[in-house]
């Protein structure tokens, strides 16, 4: 039981860390957004793994699908201009972090959430 809850403290403290990122420029996904999905995406990960561990592969695909369809839902075309690209991507890469959390990747986990991090930081257009 303690793994568990190190595993929702440390998704929830990756998720924050971006969402806080996000928030600082005024990004529409943000800090409660954030971490929602990332310990949403470790919270259903363990439960799978507790109860039902043959599904896992059938349940992550189906949180990659359904994270790509949230993050589609932030994309804003403009005739040539397309906005929200980079906010899918931080859904989708948010919900697989909680994922790889959940399955006990930390490092990997940390070292996405870093690299993540740091490409967000890379200066912005305008």
């Amino acid at each position: 039981m303690l793994i568990e809850i190190a595993k929702i403290l440390l998704s929830f403290i990756l998720g924050s860390l971006i969402g806080i990122e996000r928030e600082k420029h005024h990004k529409p996904v943000g800090l409660r957004t954030t971490s929602l999905i990332c310990v949403g995406a470790t919270y259903i990960t363990i439960i799978i793994l507790k109860y039902s561990p043959g599904e896992i592969a059938r349940v992550l695909a189906a949180i990659i699908t359904g994270l790509g369809f949230l993050g589609a839902g932030t994309i804003i075309a403009n005739g040539k201009t397309i906005k929200g690209l980079t906010t899918a991507a931080l859904v989708w890469v948010m919900a697989l972090v909680g994922v790889g959390i959940g399955l006990g990747e930390y490092v990997l986990s940390l070292l996405t959430t870093g690299l993540f991090f740091v490409i967000l930081m890379i200066k912005r257009k305008s």
